[in-house]
């Protein structure tokens, strides 16, 4: 996603809305993890895979996530990661996979070096594996947050990318599948679960297609359209692609935030402003073109058109070649 990853990225660093995320879309809008329960995690993680023929050096996969926190849930803990997406990754199901399981040999190598170091382990089973018997892990889980306008039509499971069908029944059921958790931020109705800004950022993106939904939206939320955080503010102008709302930053800084509530009436007053000025650029070029078929002059059809001499005759060289 390039520059909106990194808006995107910065957005989610929020613990606040880390948890407002977890909680709309896990837990139907009740407030189960409180943003102290959202805690730091390095989204480096690192794994060992295989050896490199005989050669004994362990080959190291090093894979960054988007992000990853660690969050308490209820009497237990488990680490939770977010992956952003603007367009359809056919190959998801074994991305997600990878990453997950590379947090879990994170974990396990961890309590491994923590054995070693304080030579504590009490069985030789123990002991062959550097992993005691009562040792556990934190579950993990990704949840994928999808853009994109168009519906998710890639694998939802791993097992769709697998070409099982003349497997036997009885074999089939020895492979492991492994879900997907998809939020499709664009067809995601229920935003009044979220208590923070994530509402009205999913809010517009929903609705950045249509100016007239944007305006009813927009002022349906005035009161925090008008205050919005800087980095929601970020998030929504490289979503909507729009490099006058990055130039023109400054103009809506206000005490209390960011004026997007005014920042969006102007966008959509230009885009009407665009859109006429277009219109009456095609209709002048439509009139152009009839008084050129009929052999009338530049400067007539100039007149006519109420249209600039040097416009028109950008138009009459254009034609005159056949373009």
């Amino acid at each position: 996603m390039g520059k909106k990853d990194t808006a995107i990225i910065r957005y989610f660093e929020d613990e606040e809305r880390y948890a407002d995320l977890i909680n709309g879309y896990r837990f139907g809008g009740k407030q189960i993890i409180r943003p102290e329960d959202v805690h730091e995690k390095d989204t480096r993680v690192t794994g060992i895979r295989g050896r490199i023929n005989r050669v004994k050096k362990n080959l190291f996969v090093q894979k960054y996530r988007d992000s990853v926190r660690k969050v308490v849930c209820g009497m237990g803990t488990m680490m939770i990661g977010l992956e952003h997406q603007d367009m359809i990754h056919y190959g998801m199901p074994v991305r997600i996979m990878v990453e997950d399981a590379l947090e879990y040999d994170s974990q396990m190598r961890k309590i491994q070096k923590r054995h070693r170091r304080n030579s504590d382990l009490k069985t030789k089973e123990e002991y062959v594996g550097a992993f005691g018997a009562g040792d556990r892990i934190l579950p993990a889980a990704t949840i994928v947050l999808y853009y994109g306008k168009e519906p998710w039509n890639g694998a939802r499971n791993l097992s769709e990318l697998m070409d099982m069908e003349a497997l036997p029944e009885e074999m089939q059921s020895l492979v492991n599948d492994y879900p997907l958790h998809i939020l499709g931020v664009q067809r995601f109705k229920e935003i009044d679960r979220f208590k923070t800004d994530i509402k009205e950022v999913f809010g517009f993106v929903q609705r950045m297609n249509d100016k007239e939904q944007l305006r009813e939206f927009t002022e349906a939320n005035k009161e925090h359209f008008e205050h919005l955080d800087e980095d929601a503010y970020d998030v929504i102008s490289v979503m909507a692609n729009s490099m006058e709302l990055w130039e023109k930053k400054e103009q809506y800084r206000k005490e209390g935030g960011m004026d997007m509530c005014l920042a969006i009436q102007e966008m959509i007053e230009d885009g009407k402003r665009e859109g006429i000025q277009q219109g009456l650029a095609s209709k002048s070029e439509t009139v152009a073109k009839n008084m050129f078929s009929r052999g009338m002059s530049v400067e007539d059809a100039a007149a006519i058109c109420e249209e600039s001499l040097k416009q028109v005759q950008i138009w009459y060289d254009a034609w005159k070649k056949g373009r």
